[in-house]
């Protein structure tokens, strides 16, 4: 697995040309779309540096012995969200990497021993002690499990077998905010016929936040561990509720060597189900939804159209899009390591973001990304907007089971 600012990539971040399409959504991109700043951080601070083209230029000047680590640099370095806006927009002009440059740069910085942002270097403490970046002890990853009115197999010792691989991540599991998603999710799972299983509490973590804070040696740690431990386990097909994961999983771990297993976000295999007649939502949801698409779900992992077939699935629904969408999503803004070392800027893309859900007409916002969930929730939360904040699962697990069932399922503990 090769990560490094090899001469290709010294070579595209030295002929960035200005050309602003990494910041922009133009008009013509794409019928009906007003154009507007796209780059969260530089929406926010609306300075060069703080856009791609000047992130650019700044892994120039590093090349060059020209520009020396200073609090200012490692700020504007680490308040990039790794939305993949800027990549996605310059891959199809200038052929350019500007979301790997910017890694890189955190690379360096982490090499250096000046990365990343205080706030932001517990993660790293909390994987070496726990496996898991938020410092919650292993044998609680399966606490979400409790109560459930059905077994769920224990995969991690090789004895029980099953055709799938649950993989819940670490966020799901211990935010109690979130946490009701899994038994949801897994709920539908068990009652359309899916053969599945968990790895437990022996489940490590999947190494997207290391990485996207330029740890890069710790995600090969965490991807070799995963790999080596999913073909010893037989496993062929993984199914998780988290972007992260599955962008890390489906696009990071095949650079690391032979991967023999399939990965599939959660709402592949329940649109999947629909299709073929094993889930039928049949209460009617009647409220109007807008849904946002998580960077890592979307550009990144190129999944646009099962979450919006499980909206159209639902009686009563009335689904509206926002202005940006799919590959022109904004970001929620608690990826990169952002929500962790700058909640400020975290909470204030949140909040550009739900302007435009509430311009749509919509009752709720729904989403499929924990990350994405707990920016939402925390900024409606403190502004008392009267949007209402739905996962996605949940909305489909009522349209299936009804409010009843729905709530059941939630308090099993």
């Amino acid at each position: 697995m090769k990560f490094e600012f090899d001469e290709e990539m010294w070579r595209k971040a030295l002929f960035c040309a200005r050309c602003g399409s990494c910041r922009t959504v133009h008009a013509e991109q794409i019928e009906g779309l007003e154009t507007g700043l796209q780059c969260p951080s530089g929406t926010n601070y609306l300075f060069e540096s703080y856009y791609p083209s000047g992130r650019s230029y700044a892994a120039v000047a590093f090349k060059r012995g020209e520009l020396d680590w200073s609090d200012r640099v490692l700020d504007v370095i680490y308040s990039c969200t790794t939305c993949g806006f800027c990549q996605y927009t310059c891959e199809r002009t200038n052929v350019n990497k500007p979301t790997d440059i910017i890694r890189w740069l955190r690379s360096e910085a982490v090499r250096a021993g000046v990365g990343p942002l205080p706030a932001q270097r517990t993660i790293i403490k909390n994987l070496e002690a726990y496996d898991n970046p938020w410092g919650q002890p292993r044998a609680k990853r399966t606490s979400w499990t409790k109560g459930l009115n059905f077994k769920i197999k224990d995969l991690s010792q090789g004895k029980e077998k099953a055709e799938v691989l649950l993989y819940p991540g670490c966020t799901y599991p211990y935010d109690p905010k979130i946490q009701p998603v899994l038994r949801y999710l897994a709920a539908l799972m068990f009652d359309a016929g899916v053969d599945f299983g968990i790895l437990g509490s022996t489940e490590r973590c999947c190494g997207s936040t290391a990485f996207n804070l330029g740890y890069i040696e710790v995600l090969e740690k965490y991807g070799r561990e995963n790999i080596e431990t999913f073909h010893q386990l037989g496993i062929e097909t993984i199914v998780t509720p988290c972007s992260g994961c599955l962008n890390t999983m489906k696009n990071l771990y095949s650079q690391m060597g032979r991967c023999t297993f399939q990965v599939k976000h959660s709402v592949e295999m329940l649109a999947d189900l629909i299709r073929e007649g094993k889930l039928k939502p049949r209460y009617a949801i009647k409220k109007t939804v807008t849904y946002h698409d998580p960077c890592h779900l979307g550009r990144h992992g190129k999944i646009f159209d099962a979450p919006r077939t499980i909206l159209k699935a639902i009686p009563g629904l009335r689904f509206r899009e926002m202005n940006r969408m799919r590959e022109y999503s904004f970001c929620c803004g608690g990826g990169g390591g952002v929500r962790t070392g700058k909640i400020d800027f975290a909470q204030a893309t949140a909040e550009r973001r739900i302007e435009e859900a509430l311009d749509t007409g919509a009752e709720i916002l729904t989403t499929v990304c924990p990350f994405c969930s707990q920016n939402f929730l925390d900024y409606l939360e403190r502004s008392g907007s009267r949007l209402k904040f739905i996962d996605l699962i949940e909305l489909l697990h009522q349209s299936v089971y009804g409010e009843e069932g729905t709530k059941k399922v939630e308090g099993a503990k």
